[in-house]
């Protein structure tokens, strides 16, 4: 049934004010400052991993420990960021470096932590949430999984648009609030995900599923309000100390992320066992495209080794054009999921990550194998040494594709690897053929074997008359009578 009138109001208010806090949170992520340097964590100290801008960064060289910042001592890349993000581009703040055991203070201008182009991605994947979330929601009023999967797409938006930015605004609690609403959502997203793969394709809801989804909802409440005062405690403090606490909490809250995707996925495969007809698989299908496309590699490669490593395995800029896959996929899913062919999609996108993955693999093995057997790698070495490699591995992806290609379409998509497969044989059957009652003979029995069928016939129009001539058949074993006529018009 249509939604009511007045919580339709609601979650236009609700709507608008989240478009104005992505607005907000742009801002706020525009105005993040940094030092212009790549930093990693290790054993509790936080390094130097590259140069970004050397003419404004000369002091930094890549290895140099930054043991302290603005007179504190530090143990992970987060500490630095809730430093800088007190203050504001072209402020200078003093940097203790650690070289060859010898310790260094200097100061240094802060620059803009994100560029342009990251700017205009966050705007553009939070709005294709954003919008896409409002679009479903329009389109299905009477779907309670599309409500659900309004909030997580309009929640992701805000999520995204509000990531780690400058906290300290004019007036200050805008800043704060902002940084509270995104570890709320980040709290609340995974429960809105999970609770979304319990009502779709189809709800299957009952009162024990209801009273498990009221405790993930308090529990991700509590998250929230603890993320959010252990924060507001720390940036009134300054003091990184206390933003070890708040990191320990967002850190409690990204597992729970973590385990509450690996539910839901599990969800969707139950979900999948028991579809009951093939438009509902095909529905699933794309929700799993869209997670094997945008949400696993945001937990794969984002959240786990920033939990581990204190940093991801991928450019924050491709992690977000990735997730940019999710509402595209679950919006068709539950609107037009008969728009395009999804099985075609997810066998491509099956076999070229695969591909990609192995030859990356390769490259870097061979690149790195053959620097350890020469003792001297100079400049020209390496470039030689990576082109090689390039060339090696542009000729082998042709081949390594038809091999995963092959083993994809036999572990993932067997039924349509069979019917590819009978259709080569029966075509090559048919060339070799000598003659009518041969090449009929050769069709329904291969045909027999694959559709599920009462009677099979093979018939061929005959005379002036247009009369059909019966020259092969086969009959089901149970029901040996029910053949063609042999002489049928």
């Amino acid at each position: 049934m249509p939604i009511p009138h007045p919580l339709h109001r609601v979650a236009l208010t609700l709507d608008i004010l989240a478009f104005l806090l992505c607005c907000a949170g742009i801002v706020q992520i525009s105005s993040k400052a940094g030092l212009g340097i790549e930093l990693m964590s290790e054993n509790g100290r936080v390094y130097c991993a590259g140069v970004d801008e050397p003419s404004t960064t000369p002091a930094f060289r890549v290895g140099d420990r930054l043991s302290m910042l603005a007179g504190q001592p530090l143990l992970r890349v987060e500490e630095v960021e809730f430093l800088l993000d007190s203050r504001e581009v072209g402020e200078s703040v003093p940097c203790t470096l650690e070289r060859d055991g010898i310790s260094m203070t200097v100061p240094v201008t802060l620059v803009r932590y994100y560029s342009v182009w990251y700017v205009v991605i966050v705007i553009f994947v939070s709005g294709l949430f954003f919008f896409v979330g409002v679009l479903v929601s329009l389109r299905r009023p009477e779907d309670r999984a599309a409500h659900i999967f309004h909030l997580g797409s309009v929640g992701t938006a805000v999520m995204l648009s509000t990531t780690w930015g400058q906290y300290a605004t004019s007036p200050a609690f805008v800043g704060i609030s902002l940084r509270v609403i995104f570890s709320t959502m980040y709290a609340y997203v995974p429960v809105w995900f999970f609770h979304f793969t319990e009502l779709f394709p189809r709800e299957r809801d009952n009162g024990s599923r209801g009273l498990h989804r009221s405790w993930l909802y308090l529990f991700a409440t509590i998250l929230a309000a603890a993320n959010g005062a252990t924060f507001v405690h720390a940036a009134r403090t300054g003091l990184v100390t206390d933003f070890r606490t708040h990191l320990e909490v967002f850190t409690a809250t990204r597992w729970f992320l973590v385990l509450l995707v690996i539910a839901g996925l599990y969800m969707i495969r139950r979900a999948y066992v028991g579809a009951g007809d093939e438009p509902e698989r095909r529905r699933l299908r794309w929700v799993v495209w869209g997670l094997f496309a945008g949400f696993l590699p945001f937990v794969v490669l984002w959240v786990v080794p920033s939990i581990l490593l204190s940093f991801p395995l991928v450019p924050e800029e491709v992690m977000l054009l990735a997730a940019g896959a999710i509402p595209i996929a679950f919006g068709i899913s539950i609107v037009r999921y008969h728009i395009l062919n999804i099985d075609l999609i997810l066998n491509r996108s099956v076999v070229y990550t695969v591909v990609m993955a192995i030859l990356v693999t390769l490259y870097v093995g061979v690149v790195a194998g053959t620097a350890a057997i020469v003792a001297t790698v100079t400049f020209q070495v390496s470039v030689l040494i990576s082109a090689v490699a390039a060339i090696l591995m542009a000729l082998a992806f042709e081949p390594l594709r038809r091999i995963v290609q092959h083993a994809v379409d036999r572990r993932f998509f067997r039924v349509r690897y069979d019917y590819r497969k009978v259709g080569l044989e029966l075509l090559e059957e048919i060339k070799q053929s000598h003659s009518a009652a041969s090449l009929a003979s050769q069709c329904t029995n291969r045909l027999g074997a694959i559709i599920p069928s009462d009677k099979l016939g093979f018939l061929v129009v005959r005379g002036e008359h247009k009369r059909l001539e019966l020259l092969a058949q086969q009959v089901s074993k149970g029901n040996p009578d029910s053949g063609f006529p042999s002489d049928a018009q």
